[in-house]
């Protein structure tokens, strides 16, 4: 089979990452002849030397390495993948392609590339194109848009068990040495962007007042402004002033900010040193992070009702969420690429809070949680993701 894909390569977004884990996966893959077109980087600061992907050197010498399109062949199956969607170069001879979108806040016609609406996007889509998005949430905000449902597929994520597997009890109390974080220490992390839909705010509040009452909790949070241009400083002090802690140097030490970008293996030993991955998020498309701390066999909180109900099943790791309309989003910026008809949640401190204090009772966890990994791992691969895009002709 003669596979053409388009997107972004060797970049720390999600986007380009997943693009990536698909294309290992697909040269993997016996009987498949995989060329690449490299899509416009959606920022043109955006590039390979500032912000790389962090995958290993074979891994990555051998995606760059891929022929580009030959446009005098005709593929069998093509598949597209970047920012505004539904991008694909003309002409483009292909018998069956497929567009990847992901949504959190909805999508609107700002998001399309062309045609700039719904209803002539629909009617360009014929019976050799298909739109995929990776969770049941970002799905049915795409039908709520106007695609229709038989054109809309849901093809999950991955994770991929080389890269994002439990580590050795020892090599865990060595890591967590290494970060500062001491034996019996509680630990909680979290390495999305502090973008206002990723639910930042939440979480620190959970923090300091669970600080407060145990010495020993510690929160890692992800800078991303090499990538974003956007800090964890600002909800950081904002969250503490509102909170009357922000003179407070106890409290102000016990939160650590990784501030570079990392290579996936050093993602690895991140997750691995926390005791719990906590995402209080308000929108996601999918929320890969939890999913990777899951296969590392670490503990995970995620709030209810949003994207990672497709695979946090176990209802003490859930956080109580309500649904909020879209009007209601507090930044003037984010309602302008927000679908307004749409909902977002709003996690319940309150419910949050309980739940980490109950983690926190149980103490450091001793090591991985084994049986979780092999959850994760057995259920969501990437080897699985590409297996079904590529029955999708069928």
């Amino acid at each position: 089979m003669n596979v053409l894909n388009f997107g972004w390569r060797n970049l720390s977004h999600s986007f380009c990452m997943v693009n990536q884990f698909q294309l290992v996966a697909m040269l993997e893959r016996s009987g498949l002849t995989v060329h690449h077109q490299d899509l416009p980087m959606y920022r043109p600061e955006w590039n390979s030397q500032k912000n790389p992907a962090g995958f290993p050197d074979q891994w990555q010498r051998a995606i760059d390495s891929l022929p580009p399109q030959d446009r005098e062949k005709t593929y069998d199956f093509s598949f597209s993948i970047g920012y505004p969607f539904f991008q694909k170069p003309s002409p483009l001879a292909s018998r069956f392609h497929v567009a990847y979108a992901i949504t959190e806040l909805g999508l609107t016609d700002a998001a399309i590339v062309a045609p700039k609406n719904s209803q002539a996007l629909v009617r360009s889509l014929d019976e050799t194109q298909i739109v995929v998005t990776p969770s049941e949430w970002s799905r049915q905000k795409i039908v709520r848009f106007g695609i229709p449902e038989q054109k809309v597929r849901l093809v999950p994520h991955g994770v991929d068990g080389r890269l994002f597997s439990p580590i050795h009890a020892s090599d865990r109390q060595a890591l967590r040495a290494r970060l500062g974080i001491n034996p019996e220490d509680f630990c909680i992390l979290n390495i999305g962007a502090t973008t206002w839909n990723k639910g930042i705010e939440p979480l620190i509040r959970a923090f300091v007042i669970l600080r407060r009452k145990y010495s020993h909790l510690r929160l890692i949070l992800k800078d991303h402004s090499s990538l974003y241009g956007i800090t964890a400083h600002a909800p950081l002090l904002n969250v503490f002033t509102e909170m009357g802690c922000h003179n407070d140097a106890d409290m102000l030490a016990s939160v650590r900010l990784a501030s570079k970008d990392f290579a996936l293996e050093q993602l690895r030993g991140l997750y691995s040193a926390a005791d719990c991955y906590v995402s209080s998020y308000r929108a996601e498309g999918f929320n890969l992070p939890v999913l990777e701390a899951m296969a590392c066999g670490i503990p995970v909180l995620a709030t209810a009702g949003g994207a990672t109900d497709d695979f946090v099943h176990n209802p003490s790791a859930r956080i109580a969420a309500r649904q909020v309309p879209n009007t209601e989003i507090p930044e003037e910026e984010l309602r302008k690429v927000a679908n307004l008809n749409e909902y977002h949640l709003e996690p319940e401190l309150d419910d949050l809070v309980a739940k980490l204090e109950q983690r926190i009772a149980l103490g450091s966890i001793a090591a991985p949680d084994q049986q979780l990994s092999a959850w994760a791992l057995e259920n969501f691969s990437w080897h699985k993701a590409v297996d079904q895009l590529l029955a999708l002709p069928n």
